[in-house]
């Protein structure tokens, strides 16, 4: 599933991230033109491993997602690298909103996360009406 040409680039991130250089398991995600997006398992914990194929310089975005994350806004991330343009971060898993505002089996945290996540991805794409400084 993973490139030819990026397998050693997604061994490099599971090592530093993880201490390993293969994931449990894999399976492709849709709906991202400008990425190829999966769902890896690593030691039995889900993780969402992004290759990007944008033409352009992916150090702002990386820039972007990190500092989105450390502020709580948007899913750890474990591993991002400029020059391999590949990123490791935690998977959100969806769950629906109740009537009750609640989520799933009653607690927030995911709907919370996910929503931070949708914020993170509205608010990079709208990034030119921002002031982000440079890496």
């Amino acid at each position: 599933m993973i490139p030819q040409e990026k397998t050693a680039a997604v061994s490099r991130g599971l090592c530093e991230a993880f201490g390993v250089t293969e994931f449990e398991d894999i399976r492709m995600i849709k709906g991202l033109a400008s990425s190829m997006v999966f769902r890896i398992v690593v030691r039995g914990s889900p993780f969402l491993l992004k290759i990007s194929t944008r033409t352009s310089d992916p150090a702002r975005h990386y820039s972007c997602l990190k500092a989105a994350a450390e502020a709580g806004l948007a899913p750890r991330v474990w591993y991002a690298s400029v020059e391999d343009r590949v990123s490791i971060e935690d998977f959100v898993e969806t769950a629906p909103f109740s009537s009750s505002g609640r989520v799933g089996s009653g607690t927030r945290g995911a709907g919370e996360a996910a929503c931070a996540a949708a914020v993170f991805r509205s608010a990079e794409s709208h990034q030119h009406l921002l002031h982000v400084p440079d890496p």
